[in-house]
């Protein structure tokens, strides 16, 4: 289905969206190269601005105007010179009142003002837990789509705790799964939102970008198979292998010489669900435990067994009062 021509251009927008080190930062890099999108090349983090106090200060110094990190971004270094009182005057123009909304789309329009391609069809955003405003964002743009990342959970939080050292793995496997059942949740309800596999992504590209270019509803090019931020090269997708260039799928797996093996299982074991449902899961793998099996079908049960058990209590209390001669 093609993008709507006829929409609003502030209507036609893109969310990517993920637990943090799923592979947001290589898809969002992966969209720039495609003519018909205008991508934001960093993470806005909108909301955190807006709870911020100094909102357009924010936007400016940290994020989307005034540099792109070095080493994080765009190997080697880019800085935009746009002067604080050059942005703030183009917020302001396109801000009519200080509506949430409004501020959101004062962005947009800033930004297609400096950086924005005049064929572009579509805006593109990314920041990794905007997954939790999508309902109210898609009342703000009623063409917004959502492509949410998944990648194997213990890669996951092997490449997490290499950020963050002592990182509980109940906590992050916590956040992991509630992330996973409210997508899910917002997906019964929706065919506006994707879901794309990491290791699908960096295991073949081409076709994966096919498929997200489909759902988007504009055509598919080859330059986006060459990840870029602004039209210049990006780096590479892997934290792990200093070196790599492009697309790299070496840290497919980094949980096994990453994690030590018990904390790889308790990951595996506490997101378990998730790995079934998403592939992640060995089908060979043989199944310990059977006696949890039994419980889960017990406890699956219980309010049909709880339920008979009172009934079949008031059945007997029931024939009591009815043959045994109470005393005068």
């Amino acid at each position: 289905m093609p993008a709507d021509k006829n929409m609003d251009f502030k209507d036609r927008g893109v969310i990517i969206t993920g637990h943090a080190r799923t592979g947001t930062t290589l898809l969002v890099s992966l969209l720039d190269g495609h003519p018909g999108l205008m991508v934001i090349p960093v993470e806005s983090k909108f909301f955190s601005a807006i709870e911020s106090g100094d909102f357009y200060r924010y936007i400016y110094d940290i994020r989307c105007f005034s540099r792109f990190r070095q080493g994080e971004v765009i190997r080697g270094g880019y800085e935009p010179e746009i002067k604080y009182e050059d942005i703030t005057a183009e917020f302001e123009k396109n801000n009519a009142g200080y509506g949430y909304k409004n501020r959101f789309i004062a962005v947009l329009k800033a930004f297609y003002r400096f950086y924005g391609n005049d064929n572009a069809e579509m805006w593109v955003e990314k920041t990794p837990a905007h997954w939790l405003y999508w309902p109210l964002l898609k009342t703000w743009f009623k063409g917004l789509k959502m492509v949410h990342m998944y990648r194997d959970p213990r890669d996951v939080f092997a490449s997490w705790s290499k950020r963050n050292p002592g990182a509980d793995a109940a906590s992050f496997c916590g956040r992991f799964m509630k992330i996973y059942d409210t997508v899910e949740e917002y997906k019964r309800h929706t065919e506006d939102i994707v879901t794309v596999r990491y290791e699908d992504l960096v295991a073949d590209t081409g076709a994966v970008m096919k498929r997200i270019c489909g759902f988007l509803g504009i055509d598919y090019s080859d330059s986006m198979k060459k990840p870029t931020v602004m039209g210049r090269e990006f780096g590479s997708n892997s934290s792990h292998f200093d070196g790599v260039r492009g697309i790299s799928n070496r840290s497919v797996g980094i949980y096994k010489s990453a994690l030590p093996g018990s904390l790889a299982e308790t990951v595996e074991k506490l997101t378990r669900r998730f790995m079934d449902n998403e592939g992640y899961s060995d089908p060979e793998r043989p199944r310990k435990h059977a006696g949890r099996n039994i419980r889960g079908l017990v406890l699956g049960r219980f309010p049909v067994l709880l339920s008979a058990g009172l009934f079949l209590r008031g059945r007997i209390s029931f024939f009591r009062n009815l043959f045994v001669r109470r005393p005068v």
